[in-house]
């Protein structure tokens, strides 16, 4: 159960993060340190996209970190998203 719901949470950032990005196939997301109720995901960009993904003071970024909010406590569940370049 947990798999099939960090999977939808996955899911739905690719997408998300998609929209912002000029190359798709250089999006990356990887869970990190989760336990069963919080779960910590990076999500890695190509530097020319990272200006793109975050936006203008944050709010691509925040808006993003906002729909899985809403998400994840529709769950009862915490996620913490991070975004980096390579």
């Amino acid at each position: 159960m947990k798999k099939d719901i960090v999977n939808n949470y996955i899911s739905l950032i690719y997408q998300l993060v998609t929209v912002f990005v000029n190359n798709e196939e250089l999006v990356s997301i990887k869970e990190i340190d989760s336990n069963e109720y919080d779960h910590n995901i990076i999500v890695l960009v190509s530097k020319d996209d990272m200006a793109r993904l975050i936006g203008y003071k944050g709010i691509n970024a925040n808006s993003i970190r906002n729909i899985l909010n809403a998400y994840a406590y529709k769950n009862n569940e915490k996620i913490n998203i991070e975004f980096d370049s390579f």
